[in-house]
């Protein structure tokens, strides 16, 4: 089965008519509009040059070797009609070709040509790159622009996005706002308003090849799996409507070994809530109450909890919000992986600080050693003694199968500290 954005797959007919119905009542309550490109549908979608091939649950836009740009085969994109945008969320799962030696722009964008008519004041929000340029292939660009003034910033997505794989990306944005999240992760925010746009943009989806380059000699492929768009957003400005999180309390504070405990008191209503974190994100697409969940900060400091609650038909109920700090006093946290749920190719870098806070607060400091391991589904694929600070690991993981595994580190007091134990995990995610 196709894998899609938090739900099972609609029938034709029930994709048929949310699509007719979304044409017609597109509001910020409305269930997003979804996509997943079981057919074409020219009321949603209009076609710029070539349009995407689509059969077998997915969208393929092509740009052909030996075609000149600005022609049919050298640009395939497709616009949404039945609105332009203020703000909303953009959600795409979508798979490269090999990397093109030629100036192939790839990526999905909001845009408006500005109120000028030689487009030089334009409006603009994307990720993606042009192929030719120097940037790795673990690299691309996340770009804001309002009335021709644009922010670019390069991101490493620490994965290889020419290899065929998919990868889920959204941009999301409001008047306050621009945020790029790559594979559940959330990458850059921009909120600097000199770059943000306000005016109305549409959405468009697809590569081609830029106006001025050389015909490509080999075919590239950007395929989407499916694309979801909703006029919601995770608006820090707008009141908190939902109080229904137990824990984390207002201003609580905790430490990185233990975890958050995230807990709600959900009404029966309530079939989905999405958490939004300073540091990452994770989407519940359908737990039962209470939507029990821990969080394992990736750093010390101030963080901020922002969730909203969601009906079973995906109609937005409310949002709040909770500020909480997490301190250093436990005995032992992960300084590597820096992101929770971090994406790993090639070497998995783990390293902690642990110390007894009996024998002083210096890293190593009344410890006897520390255990890494990496365990899945409750058995230890690796593991490592250290015995000394700093604690690290460098795990070369090409032998390892892809998937989500546990990182587990156990630090041991010395006898004389009273020979404790304090254990820390978080989840990674290997992808080779």
């Amino acid at each position: 089965m196709k894998n899609q954005p938090g739900f099972t797959r609609l029938s034709s007919l029930l994709k048929t008519t949310l699509a007719l119905f979304t044409a017609f009542a597109f509001n910020a309550n409305a269930a997003p509009f979804v996509d997943t490109f079981d057919q074409f549908n020219s009321s949603i979608w209009s076609c710029e040059y070539s349009c995407p091939t689509v059969s077998g649950g997915t969208a393929k836009f092509h740009v052909k070797k030996g075609i000149a740009p600005d022609n049919m085969g050298s640009w395939s994109k497709i616009r949404y009609k039945p609105k332009r945008f203020t703000s909303g969320t953009f959600k795409v799962r979508f798979n490269l070709s090999h990397r093109p030696e030629g100036a192939v722009w790839w990526g999905i964008a909001l845009w408006d040509n500005g109120p000028t008519s030689d487009k030089k004041s334009f409006h603009e929000i994307n990720f993606g790159y042009t192929t030719n340029q120097s940037l790795s292939n673990t690299q691309l660009l996340f770009e804001s622009a309002k009335l021709g003034k644009a922010l670019s910033l390069k991101i490493d997505t620490g994965v290889d996005l020419y290899d065929g794989q998919y990868h889920e990306a959204s941009l999301e944005y409001d008047a306050d706002h621009v945020s790029l999240f790559f594979d559940g992760r959330l990458l850059r925010t921009i909120t600097d308003k000199t770059f943000i746009p306000t005016d109305p943009m549409d959405f468009i989806i697809g590569p081609r090849l830029v106006t001025g380059s050389a015909p490509l000699v080999k075919d590239f492929t950007e395929t989407v799996d499916w694309t979801e768009i909703s006029d919601v957003v995770m608006t820090p400005s707008l009141p908190d409507t939902d109080y229904s999180l137990i824990t984390p309390v207002e201003k609580g504070s905790y430490t990185l070994n233990q975890g958050v405990p995230i807990r709600f008191s959900a009404s029966p209503a309530v079939a989905r809530i999405v958490l939004y974190f300073s540091d990452s994100y994770v989407d519940f697409a359908t737990l039962s109450p209470p939507f029990t969940h821990t969080w394992y900060p990736p750093t010390v400091g101030n963080h901020v909890l922002k969730y909203e609650t969601y009906d079973s038909a995906r109609n937005f109920i409310g949002r709040g919000t909770r500020n909480i700090t997490v301190t250093s006093s436990s005995q032992v946290y992960f300084t590597s992986p820096s992101l929770y749920h971090d994406i790993v190719r090639g070497t998995l870098h783990s390293a902690v600080v642990a110390s007894d806070p009996s024998r002083g607060t210096q890293d190593g400091d009344g410890i006897q050693n520390v255990l890494f391991e990496l365990i899945k589904d409750n058995t230890v694929v690796s593991s490592r003694l250290e015995g000394l600070a700093p604690y690290d690991w460098y795990l070369d993981t090409a032998a390892i199968p892809n998937g989500v595994y546990t990182l587990r580190a156990t630090a041991t007091s010395t006898a004389a500290a009273g020979g404790d134990v304090n254990t820390v995990s978080l989840p990674v995610t290997i992808q080779n």
